[in-house]
């Protein structure tokens, strides 16, 4: 039972949501079946679950403790409860969705002819609605309570001033805004494959929005910044301006749109700190710190670990040293369990490395098995870099050569390589300037200046000035 579709949909479910079930199951307008109310008081009777516990034909021997199995009569019983659970699923995501609800409530009540009353109530759901989260989804709801408003008032009469121009605003303001949080998705998403997309309205919603900028809706303004910070060059301001829009808009927004309204500003921050823009970072680390005391970063109570590495590198940037000692100690356990190992030394080992704690940060990357590539990469260019802080040159020397036979070794690592090597190619220049002359260093220097291919450039420039 463990690989089927009925038992992820279970496992999926927090502590709230399982003693919802349990109420649901035993319901007998959701369940008739005693059988599988049986099926689902076995798995709520135990407190943990595993492959064991789950097993198809000890499930079946629980329910039917004098019948041999029969896997035909057990599919069947599975597929019920499948249907009893996805049921449940949606009967609890209508019950979560407010807006919803208030319209089908009015819908069904002018459907049985109680126009009096579906009135009152959509008049006093549009009051609460006026001052509601702002979302896509309350805003289609709100389109939805107009086209009501209109069929209950429009029934008799057809010379009086209706609602039309309301439900025409509200369209156009949920299609702009839709269209433009879309081109945003479609945006990262080409610049990370070679999939290209066509929204033929953009443009004149891009010409609309700079021209009505002041009246459109939050939202609306923060796609639009987000949709121009992902397409200019000279981002920057627009970045700034975005984010102090974003100061303001944590109770507009329900959680999950809010998260990814960060994170694609956040994304645009460490994009420009790759193309050595450094004063981005504490604009990403301060929207970091945002999202976690919102208490936004976690999904299904895990820890994205690109978001995790991002963090504590932004934070190591803007040397807030005591706040990442504390991020790492404190979420180490949120992060997927393959990685986890891998990711909390990398970033114990930089935290170490960005105090010049150097032993301590080689210690830790040579006692750990790197398993992903890129995270092996990283810590040896780490460890490349401190043994050329601290003069070791014959340890660099050999870890360099080392590092070289590794990469020919891998394969299928694209432009990885042939960066790398460049690396190592001006590190290996680096450590033989003791033997070179002053015009030899400026001619590096020229080099490592004029080279915009180059990674750590920076900290080549740093090495360099410290032995001219």
């Amino acid at each position: 039972m463990e690989n089927t579709k009925f038992y992820h949909f279970f496992s999926s479910l927090n502590a709230a949501e399982k003693r919802a079930l349990k109420k649901w199951v035993h319901s007998p307008i959701a369940n008739q079946h005693e059988e599988v109310s049986a099926v689902f008081d076995y798995l709520f009777s135990k407190k943990y679950l595993n492959g064991s516990i789950i097993q198809k034909e000890k499930v079946f021997r629980h329910l039917y403790p004098k019948r041999s199995y029969d896997d035909l009569r057990f599919r069947h019983l599975l597929a019920n409860c499948t249907k009893c659970l996805e049921s449940f699923l949606c009967y609890h995501e209508f019950l979560s969705d407010k807006n919803a609800s208030s319209v089908y409530l009015v819908k069904a009540l002018e459907k049985h002819h109680q126009d009096k009353y579906a009135i009152a109530l959509l008049s006093e759901k549009k009051q609460a609605h006026d001052s509601a989260i702002y979302d896509s989804n309350s805003v289609f709801a709100a389109i939805e309570m107009e086209k009501t408003e209109f069929n209950l008032h429009s029934k008799n009469t057809r010379d009086k001033g209706f609602n039309l121009q309301k439900i025409s605003d509200l369209l156009h303001q949920y299609t702009q805004t839709e269209l433009l949080k879309i081109a945003c998705l479609a945006v990262t998403h080409q610049q990370l494959s070679a999939v290209q997309y066509s929204f033929p309205l953009l443009n004149e919603i891009l010409k609309n929005t700079e021209i009505n900028y002041d009246t459109v809706s939050l939202a609306h303004k923060i796609y639009y910044m987000i949709y121009r910070s992902l397409t200019e060059h000279d981002n920057e301001a627009t970045i700034l301006g975005l984010k102090e829009i974003l100061l303001t808009a944590s109770n507009h927004f329900l959680p999950e749109e809010l998260r990814d309204i960060y994170l694609l500003t956040i994304n645009q921050c460490i994009k420009k700190l790759n193309s050595g823009n450094a004063a981005m970072a504490s604009i990403a680390y301060e929207l970091y710190q945002l999202l976690i005391k919102a208490d936004l970063l976690l999904q299904n109570n895990e820890l994205d670990r690109f978001a995790f590495t991002n963090i504590v590198f932004t934070g190591l940037m803007v040397k807030d040293f005591k706040g990442i000692e504390k991020f790492i100690t404190r979420n180490a356990a949120y992060l997927p369990d393959e990685y986890r190992e891998s990711i909390v030394s990398m970033a114990t080992a930089r935290l170490y490395y960005t105090q010049q704690l150097y032993k301590k940060a080689v210690t830790v990357l040579l006692q750990t098995q790197f398993n992903d590539f890129l995270m092996s990469i990283s810590a040896r260019l780490l460890l490349t870099k401190i043994y050329i802080e601290t003069n070791d040159v014959e340890t660099a020397g050999n870890h360099i050569s080392a590092f070289k036979k590794y990469l020919q070794k891998q394969k299928n690592i694209g432009y990885h390589k042939e960066r790398i090597l460049k690396f190592l190619a001006s590190c290996t220049e680096l450590i033989s300037l003791q033997y070179a002359s002053k015009k030899q260093r400026k001619i590096l220097e020229a080099q490592l200046s004029n080279d915009d291919s180059l990674i750590e450039k920076q900290w080549l420039l740093e090495q360099l000035k410290k032995s001219l």
